[in-house]
C-alpha cells in the first residue's frame, strides 16, 4: 500500500498522495508549499512511498493523436490468446468470465476489421470520458479514518 506504515497514513501522507494523484509531474517543492511543510520532510515521505508505486504514466487524449474510435471490448475467457494481438489494446482487465479490453482505433475501418477478426468479442463504444484516475485526488476520498 502506498505510504503504508505502522499506524496507517497521516494527514501529510494523504496530502502528498492527493497532490500526486492530481498531477503525477508535480514538483516536490510545490507539494511542500501547498501542504505548508518543509521540502525535506515531503521529499523523505515521497521517497519512501515511491517504492510502492506501480508506475508513473501519462494519460493521453487519444482523439487528439489520431485515434477517433474508443471502445471497451468484452473478450470471453476462452479467447485469452487474442488479447496479446488485439490491435489498439490499451488496458486489459480480467473478471471471472473473461476480459475487458480498452481499445483505441484510428477510424471506423479499423473497428470493422476488429469485429471481423474477433467475432467472439463484444464491443462497447465510448462516447466521452468523464473521469479517469480521480480516486484519492481529494482528502475527502479517504473518509473519516484515513
Amino acid at each position: 500500500m502506498i505510504f503504508a506504515r505502522k499506524g496507517g497514513m497521516d494527514d501529510l501522507d494523504r496530502g502528498i498522495l492527493c497532490q500526486v494523484r492530481k498531477d503525477g509531474r508535480v514538483h516536490i517543492s510545490r507539494v511542500a508549499r501547498e501542504l505548508e511543510r518543509p521540502v525535506t520532510t515531503v521529499f523523505d515521505r515521497w521517497k519512501r512511498a515511491t517504492a510502492d508505486v506501480k508506475k508513473f504514466v501519462s494519460l493521453a487524449d487519444f482523439s487528439k493523436i489520431g485515434f477517433a474510435e474508443w471502445c471497451w471490448v468484452r473478450v470471453p475467457g476462452e479467447c485469452k490468446g487474442a488479447i496479446d494481438v488485439l490491435p489498439g489494446a490499451n488496458t486489459v482487465l480480467r473478471d471471472a468470465s473473461g476480459y475487458w479490453v480498452e481499445c483505441c482505433f484510428r477510424d471506423e475501418r479499423e473497428v470493422s476489421e476488429f469485429k471481423k477478426r474477433f467475432r467472439g468479442a463484444k464491443l462497447f463504444r465510448i462516447d466521452a470520458e468523464l473521469k479517469r484516475e480521480w480516486t484519492l485526488t481529494d482528502e475527502s476520498h479517504f473518509g473519516r479514518n484515513g
